[in-house]
């Protein structure tokens, strides 16, 4: 294999998000600091999406040069001739929809009987995306067929018999079916790149990936979420991907990134004391907002997917002892998600329409919590909570259950903000009160929060980031020497 005097960094994407949360963030982050710090940076993109070079490099933060090397998994069969000709066809569509004021296709969905639903999905400019076969109750996606903007079907994934995530796929240049994981690491190992590069995974769906690729690379798994299923102890129950992807190839990687030092405990608890895992906590910036932006101290938020995990009806719950002692308080919910109608339902069945408000997704979640009394976060498990540390930032106190891992590595319990046992709503709605009723209390622990910068920085991040890298690449170097 070749080597080069400019180290390598590969990022390898089995997702990828332009305009998603915290996870797309931190991607974006960690390219930054790896490109910053001199390293040649490359992106390995292993699932469909519609985006340019552009505005991958415009995501990344604008500090990426345009140039930066993107290998894609897959391709379309349309020439340059074929995409001019869909552009134009789908924006004369676009144009005339918009100026008949009629609304461009999105989800459609639509039930199939045995537990099914058939889902058809649409992109801004009303193209067909996606279309999609999930498990009606736990919102399992079982088959799915990616479009290119011409229609045609670009990649078929499904799950093998027996399997609870998607194993599967052929793309439409596959003369048959291929296991994901075997295509993928074959197609990767085919990029012949230099010894030495360390190659970064982003879930644990391309763990496996990245553990059987060949030894003169190394080899880094991102956690980016809780591991655990229900958020036990070290020893508890794995989330289903962690048991397929992370599981079976513990011994595998070079080293494995987590943002908190518990959860980095308890993954050694699990697998060893030798288990090569660091905390290095994400970069979050303290976003400046207008001085004059008024602070409504009766205003509880949430901010967040509304799914399954993040328990909002546990705040509902909350609400009528909080309303009892604070009359005008009011809950804003900031984020979107396949849990709002449930949501909505248990609001009916509280009578609480009138006290909760969904505002959908926000791109400045630091305006709504420079505006707001206090934050909640009552999720079954966390892996960090980028939520928490920007409602600290901008001096919003956040009231939080004691879940793993996150809030008790930047909350401080009775000073920027309050840690109440988990599942207790009793708890949750006197804190809140608490916070609501007492400005002085309010203040103070809005000061204390925005301290949480020094933990958060960039330089440290940096540092962190660049060490572990060529630390990884020495130990892949020396592998490819033997």
């Amino acid at each position: 294999m070749p080597t080069q005097e400019k180290p390598v960094a590969l990022f390898l994407y089995g997702a990828f998000r332009l305009y998603g949360g915290g996870l797309s963030k931190a991607w974006f982050q960690r390219l930054q600091a790896m490109h910053e710090s001199g390293w040649e940076v490359r992106i390995a993109l292993l699932t469909y999406g519609r985006y340019r070079q552009k505005m991958l490099a415009r995501a990344l933060g604008g500090s990426i040069p345009e140039g930066i090397q993107i290998y894609k998994f897959w391709t379309s069969p349309m020439n340059k001739f074929d995409i001019a000709f869909a552009w134009v066809k789908h924006m004369s569509y676009y144009v005339i929809m918009r100026l008949l004021r009629k609304p461009l296709p999105r989800n459609v969905i639509t039930p199939m009987g045995n537990g099914m639903q058939h889902e058809l999905k649409y992109d801004t400019f009303g193209r067909l995306l996606s279309e999609i076969e999930r498990e009606t109750e736990s919102n399992v996606v079982k088959t799915r067929v990616w479009y290119d903007t011409g229609r045609n079907p670009i990649i078929r994934e499904w799950c093998a018999p027996g399997e609870e995530i998607m194993t599967m796929f052929q793309r439409y240049s596959d003369t048959e079916p291929q296991t994901m994981v075997s295509a993928r690491t074959q197609w990767l190992t085919e990029l012949n790149l230099p010894d030495g590069t360390v190659v970064f995974s982003d879930s644990p769906i391309t763990y496996p990936v990245v553990a059987q690729l060949p030894d003169n690379l190394g080899k880094v798994f991102v956690l980016h979420l809780n591991h655990l299923k229900r958020g036990e102890g070290a020893l508890g129950v794995l989330t289903p991907r962690m048991e397929t992807g992370l599981e079976p190839f513990a011994d595998r990687p070079d080293a494995v990134v987590c943002a908190t030092p518990d959860q980095g405990e308890d993954l050694q608890e699990r697998y060893g004391k030798d288990f090569p895992v660091i905390a290095i906590r994400p970069v979050v910036k303290k976003i400046e907002t207008p001085s004059d932006a008024v602070r409504d101290r009766h205003k509880i938020v949430a901010v967040g997917r509304l799914v399954d995990v993040k328990r909002l009806d546990h705040v509902f719950r909350a609400l009528p002892k909080v309303l009892s002692a604070v009359p005008d308080a009011h809950l804003d919910i900031w984020g979107s998600g396949s849990d709002q109608e449930r949501l909505e339902g248990i609001l009916a069945e509280l009578n609480l329409t009138d006290a909760v408000n969904f505002r959908g997704y926000t791109g400045n979640p630091e305006m709504v919590f420079r505006t707001a009394g206090c934050s909640v976060l009552t999720s079954r498990r966390e892996s960090f909570g980028l939520a928490v540390t920007e409602s600290l930032l901008q001096g919003c106190p956040v009231v939080s259950y004691d879940v793993k891992y996150g809030p008790r590595t930047v909350i401080r319990d009775g000073i920027s903000g309050f840690i109440v046992p988990d599942n207790d709503v009793d708890a949750l709605a006197d804190r809140i009160i608490q916070v609501l009723t007492n400005p002085e209390l309010q203040d103070l622990m809005g000061v204390e929060g925005m301290k949480v910068a020094e933990l958060v920085d960039r330089k440290h991040f940096t540092a962190a980031w660049t060490q572990l890298a060529q630390d990884v690449r020495t130990k892949a170097l020396a592998r490819a020497k033997h």
